[in-house]
């Protein structure tokens, strides 16, 4: 099972322009293999938008879903999203979130974190 994210553009060589910088990027962050990112599997376009494929992990849910958490798990979650961007940041080159939030922090049932729209600089 896979997601596949549509960024629909309004001119064709904005698609030309982003197919090429998301292939970099993935190659990057397939290279990097981190466990705390969620998967990148490929771009692909068409003559108005490009798709990019991630992994999908069934029993992970956006942090933004969980309903019920203790004081204690919101602290480890947190503990967990800084050392992983901290570490993003010490890396050669840097790792950047581009869009840190609740949708894209996803939670394992072991409260293990895994980040989606990573970037590099």
């Amino acid at each position: 099972e896979l997601v596949i994210k549509e960024i629909i553009c309004p001119k064709e060589n904005y698609v030309l322009s982003g197919v090429s910088a998301y292939k970099k990027k993935i190659q990057y962050l397939q290279a990097k293999n981190h466990p705390s990112i969620i998967r990148y599997l490929g771009v692909f376009s068409t003559s108005d938008s490009f798709f990019i494929l991630r992994d999908y992990k069934k029993d992970d849910i956006p942090l933004s879903k969980l309903t019920k958490i203790r004081l204690e798990e919101i602290k480890a979650i947190a503990i967990k999203i800084l050392s992983v961007l901290k570490e993003f940041q010490e890396s050669s080159p840097p790792m950047i979130h581009q869009n840190i939030k609740p949708e894209n922090i996803f939670i394992d049932r072991k409260l293990n974190i895994y980040l989606t729209d990573c970037s590099i600089e």
